[in-house]
C-alpha cells in the first residue's frame, strides 16, 4: 500500500539514479559527502554505486557554507545519483523506513 507520495529529484544524465529493487542498507541523520562538500539530511542508503560509496534518499543538501542546493528544483534531475526530497518529506521517510525495507526505483 502506498504510504507517501512525494515530489522528488533524481540523478542528472552524467550521474543517473539506477532503477531496480534494493533494500535500505543504513540510515544516517546527517551524512557528509566530502567529494561535493554536501551535508545530506536524513540519508537512507539503498545501493552502492562504487566501492564504499552509497546512493540513497535524502533531503535537500547543504554546502558547508550554509547554501542549500537545488531548492525549487524538486521534480527535475539535479543530483549525482541520489533521490532528493524536501526536508520535511525526507524526515518523515527517514522516521518510517527500517533497515532492510524494500525500495523500488523506477524510471
Amino acid at each position: 500500500a502506498l504510504v507517501y507520495d512525494f515530489i522528488a529529484s533524481t540523478g542528472i544524465d552524467s550521474s543517473p539514479t539506477m532503477p531496480g529493487t534494493y533494500q535500505v542498507l543504513s540510515k544516517e541523520e546527517d551524512a557528509y559527502a566530502s567529494v561535493w562538500d554536501l551535508h545530506m539530511p536524513h540519508f537512507i542508503s539503498v545501493y552502492y554505486s562504487a566501492p564504499g560509496f552509497a546512493n540513497g534518499i535524502h533531503g535537500l543538501p547543504t554546502l558547508s557554507s550554509g547554501a542549500r542546493l537545488w531548492d525549487g528544483y524538486l521534480g527535475r534531475p539535479v543530483s549525482y545519483g541520489c533521490i532528493i526530497l524536501g526536508l520535511d518529506e525526507a524526515a518523515a521517510l527517514y522516521a518510517w523506513a527500517q533497515i532492510g525495507a524494500l525500495v523500488t526505483i523506477q524510471e
